[in-house]
């Protein structure tokens, strides 16, 4: 879905006569434009509307397939494209994807509905804060698939637990994290991206139950994976995670050697809005 959307942005803008700078006036960068095109890019919700009023179309142009598309195709870019804006957190335009194919739900497999209504139902926590609502869909999405994987369903509960710890409750979203712990003990064949989030969201819900020695034990568990697997994948929360941990066991001395490490890695990445978090907590509870 994103080279469809690249190709008829390209190609109706060449039609128009709009050179990259003309389209690009008042909406974005000519850069901008230039890298939505080569696929490289893809604009917001907002900015593709605002592109195809200059161009004269409504925005469902930009993602109608004519009948002669492969469908694995669609299936495969259109779920692409809605992980790289869920992951930018650009819920917006994920949701408007999601629901554009949902309006076809009499062609969609039934893994791909699956998939389309548990990010369904994760825009609407993030977007609306619609917490039953979010629920029920997320719900709905862990029993669309009798045949899902452990890992699509790991994955699933993990996304209902964020959301009742996002909510405030922390017993629910235990309730869940302890369901998604006891599968990857069962299965370890899960992708090791989901067992980082499961570790690291695990312990933010114990350490909100005050189990602080179980929290950081999860943290850990969850940098240790990362180690073996050389990713910076979420290293820097989980450095960061189990530092406030230590700071509630009333460890300063080792609470302040994983907030340096968090340091570095959020250094690393230009994650600079995180180490104002990093310095705070510093201030507060480590001088």
């Amino acid at each position: 879905m994103n080279h469809m959307i690249s190709q008829k942005i390209k190609e109706l803008r060449k039609k128009k006569g709009f050179t990259q700078k003309e389209l690009a006036e008042g909406i974005c960068t000519q850069a901008m434009v230039s890298n939505f095109e080569k696929g490289e890019m893809i604009p917001s919700s907002p900015t593709l509307f605002a592109i195809a009023q200059r161009l004269g179309v409504d925005m469902n142009y930009f993602f109608n397939m004519s009948s002669t598309d492969s469908t694995s195709f669609k299936t495969t870019d259109a779920q692409n494209i809605i992980r790289k804006l869920i992951h930018q957190n650009d819920y917006e335009s994920a949701y408007y994807i999601v629901q554009n194919e949902l309006v076809q739900e009499s062609l969609l497999t039934t893994e791909h509905r699956q998939f389309l209504l548990w990010h369904k139902g994760i825009c609407q926590w993030f977007l609306h804060q619609q917490l039953d609502t979010a629920i029920q869909t997320l719900e709905e999405a862990l029993h669309a698939d009798d045949k899902q994987s452990t890992e699509r369903e790991v994955a699933i509960m993990n996304s209902i637990a964020v959301v009742y710890l996002g909510a405030g409750q922390f017993e629910k979203s235990l309730s869940y994290y302890e369901k998604c712990l006891l599968l990857l003990k069962k299965q370890s064949s899960i992708s090791f991206t989901i067992q980082i989030r499961v570790y690291l969201g695990a312990s933010r819900a114990f350490q909100h139950s005050h189990k602080f020695n179980e929290a950081l034990l999860l943290a850990k568990q969850g940098i240790q994976l990362c180690t073996e697997n050389e990713t910076l994948y979420l290293l820097g929360d989980l450095l960061f995670q189990a530092s406030h941990c230590l700071i509630s066991l009333e460890d300063k001395l080792n609470a302040s050697i994983y907030l340096e490490n968090a340091k570095t890695i959020y250094t690393l990445q230009n994650k600079f809005d995180y180490l104002k978090i990093v310095e705070d907590l510093r201030t507060n509870y480590l001088n």
